[in-house]
């Protein structure tokens, strides 16, 4: 939806349920709730960034520890982190569930999770994240603690760049360790991947 009424950021956090507490009656109240009050924002017309202005996928997990700080830096520049590639691997193998085999069908999906795929597939599935959020961009965090995750990850933003042509930004981090963190360096590329986009939505610019 337009605005997003939930941020990447958001659903970080709202993930916890479903992997401390997956196939519980608590997770399904859970996420019925939750859909119950995006519903009510949408309707509301309340939006995770005010001004959103720029739509955003992220790549790989979160860094934990500036959440916060990232949230809150891409809002100052109305960009709205509106997907990501690592909450929506729990939901990405539901095409392959048959309730006639459900054992045998689940066995299937668990074996085709986003990081047991190759570039070529990872990339054909953030491209179709990139089509059906209509994104403006892409956010790469190569993350050092999670090697499976960041591996081919330079491979998959080449071929996202050639084949939809739109601005990607690589950030360098780690999920949990804040000395990988270099404030400085990252905001400073942060502020150089929004004045590509800035550019891209300027009039008479095609997407």
């Amino acid at each position: 939806h337009k605005p997003a009424p939930m941020s990447a950021f958001d659903a970080f956090f709202h993930l916890a349920l479903i992997v401390t507490l997956r196939g519980t009656q608590i997770v399904v109240d859970y996420y019925t709730e939750l859909l119950e009050e995006m519903k009510n924002r949408i309707s509301s017309k309340i939006s995770a960034v005010p001004n959103e202005t720029y739509r955003l996928l992220w790549d790989n997990l979160p860094v934990w520890y500036r959440t916060r700080w990232l949230s809150e830096k891409f809002s100052r520049h109305n960009a709205c982190l509106v997907a990501d590639t690592y909450t929506s691997a729990w939901c990405g193998t539901l095409k392959y569930i048959d309730e006639a085999d459900f054992i045998g069908t689940m066995a299937e999906g668990y074996s085709r999770i986003y990081l047991n795929i190759g570039v070529d597939q990872m990339a054909e599935s953030v491209l179709e994240m990139i089509e059906k959020y209509d994104a403006d961009g892409i956010v790469m965090h190569s993350n050092r603690s999670c090697k499976p995750y960041s591996l081919g990850q330079y491979d998959l933003q080449k071929i996202i760049r050639a084949k939809k042509e739109i601005p990607t930004l690589m950030i360098e981090a780690d999920m949990v360790d804040e000395r990988s963190f270099a404030e400085g360096q990252i905001e400073t590329r942060i502020d150089a991947f929004m004045e590509i986009l800035k550019q891209n939505h300027q009039p008479g610019k095609v997407k």
